[in-house]
């Protein structure tokens, strides 16, 4: 079984038993390293930290669904992916818009004294 040969595995198997701080253990662990795998991907510091809180709400949500056939870090890293995959497709589809750049109808116009 995975969980004999990876100690977080085993970690994981105690928070799906109800085990609070082998989760708090496992979010010290690995909140730097997803934060910085997130914020690779997405460019954004306040975003990747969002998301990376995100992730952990996921792993403590889906924790009973935990079964140790693979690597631990495999299993949240794939999370933080799918999580990274869903706030990029979000973006695509509501683009923000600066309130401050100019709109097409606006750049001739002089700007008006305050």
């Amino acid at each position: 079984m995975a969980a004999d040969l990876d100690p977080d595995a085993a970690l994981m198997l105690r928070v799906k038993r109800g085990d609070r701080r082998a989760f708090e253990e496992l979010v010290d662990k690995y909140k730097r390293p997803v934060t910085n795998a997130i914020y690779r991907t997405v460019g954004d510091a306040t975003e990747a930290e969002d998301l990376a809180q995100n992730v952990f709400v996921q792993v403590y949500k889906s924790a009973h669904r935990y079964r140790a056939s693979a690597k631990f870090s495999t299993w949240l890293f794939t999370i933080a992916r799918n999580l990274c995959l869903n706030e990029i497709r979000r973006r695509s589809r509501h683009r923000a818009e600066s309130l401050d750049a100019p709109h097409s109808e606006q750049v001739d116009r002089p700007v008006a004294p305050v």
